[in-house]
């Protein structure tokens, strides 16, 4: 299996993806989701200092939790 170097331990690939491909997951154009990473609105993972890799159940969660915001603006809750 792939690993991916995180500090001194190594988590499996399988489950992550790099950021590309999550801003294709997302729907959503690379520079909208590198701002988020910016601003720490997306959990995402820097193993070596280098590239950044996202969690396929973080990029769910966080989908989830944006549609659920927006449904409550639209019926008036926030």
């Amino acid at each position: 299996a792939e690993l991916v170097m995180r500090g001194e331990s190594e988590i499996p690939a399988r489950g992550y993806c790099g950021a590309q491909e999550a801003a294709k997951y997302m729907n959503m154009p690379l520079g909208t989701l590198r701002q988020m990473v910016s601003k720490g609105k997306i959990k995402f993972y820097k193993p070596t200092g280098g590239k950044v890799y996202f969690r396929y159940s973080d990029l769910d969660a966080f989908m989830e939790g944006k549609q659920e915001e927006q449904f409550n603006e639209i019926r008036g809750l926030t």
